[in-house]
């Protein structure tokens, strides 16, 4: 029987209760996977960054996401991207990169921060989502979500690739609250892929990963990968379709206590290549919600 979201909140929920007790530092990071990603109405190819401040820009910008201060970005587009970006408000159809019929390619040294008031809101990023195949890219130097959320989905016709050298989700190793989140779904089977062969990806004590996977094309990779004590991986499936989230990492670490969860009326696979990956303990929980041993395999 498919659990519901509202099912899998109350459990993560509860298992974040039982690790937060003494004989555990602190109740950390979760790593989970959702197919939440709203995608709003067809803008101009770039508009409102910041009131008007173009990408290329190597200084700081502010998007509130509220009026004409948005983050909304619609292919085609193949724009430098140097700013520091910072993201205050709006949620994730009110700031949004997506394809639609046409490429969006952007990347240079620029960084972006999510810091917002509501942990709802944030930045969504999609692929096509058009009838002509069309594919997201989106390669720069930092991603870091204090609060809120960064919706990664591929589209009905074309896939999305999300990378930087470090990301980071959550703020704090100990906290308990879960005011980062990071979503990374593949829908359509089109493809999703966070980071690249050199990024450096750290889930704190207060940041949740959430993967939705159907098919084969689902990846996370980096050169290092931490996820801190108590987190949670909660891995989905589409409706009844199979899916395989691959992990590759060189540097592959579960601190102590942390949790694995599969949900889903179809078989999840978590594959783990080319790791030398370190697990101090790790919990994996599967849709009947019995605990067992999760082993890596190097392959």
């Amino acid at each position: 029987m498919k659990v519901s979201n509202n099912a899998l909140n109350f459990l993560l929920a509860q298992y974040r209760a039982i690790f937060k007790r003494a004989y555990i530092k602190g109740l950390a990071s979760a790593v989970l996977l959702t197919a939440s990603l709203a995608v709003g109405q067809a803008q101009a190819a770039i508009d409102n960054i910041g009131a008007g401040t173009t990408l290329g820009a190597s200084g700081s910008v502010t998007v509130t996401g509220t009026g004409g201060d948005k983050f909304n970005i619609t292919g085609p587009v193949n724009e430098t991207w140097d700013a520091k970006v910072t993201i205050t408000g709006g949620d994730t159809s009110t700031n949004i990169i997506k394809a639609n019929d046409g490429n969006v390619n952007l990347s240079g040294t620029g960084s972006l921060t999510i810091s917002t008031s509501d942990v709802a809101n944030g930045l969504g990023i999609s692929g096509g989502t058009g009838s002509n195949p069309a594919t997201t890219t989106v390669k720069i130097d930092s991603i870091d979500i204090t609060k809120g959320k960064l919706a990664i989905v591929d589209g009905k016709s074309g896939s999305v690739y999300v990378a930087a050298g470090k990301i980071t989700i959550g703020n704090s190793e100990t906290a308990v609250d879960n005011d980062a989140t990071l979503t990374l779904s593949n829908l359509k089977n089109k493809g999703a892929t966070l980071g690249h062969e050199k990024s450096e990806i750290t889930v704190n004590g207060d940041g949740t990963l959430e993967v939705t996977a159907s098919g084969t094309f689902t990846f996370i990779q980096g050169s290092k990968l931490d996820l801190n004590a108590g987190a949670f991986m909660l891995v989905k499936n589409v409706s009844s379709q199979t899916g395989t989230l691959e992990i590759k990492s060189d540097d592959f670490t579960i601190d102590t206590d942390a949790v694995h969860v599969i949900s889903g009326d179809a078989a999840i696979t978590t594959k783990f290549t080319g790791t030398t990956g370190l697990v101090k303990g790790n919990l994996f929980v599967d849709k009947n919600g019995v605990f067992h041993s999760l082993k890596i395999k190097n392959e």
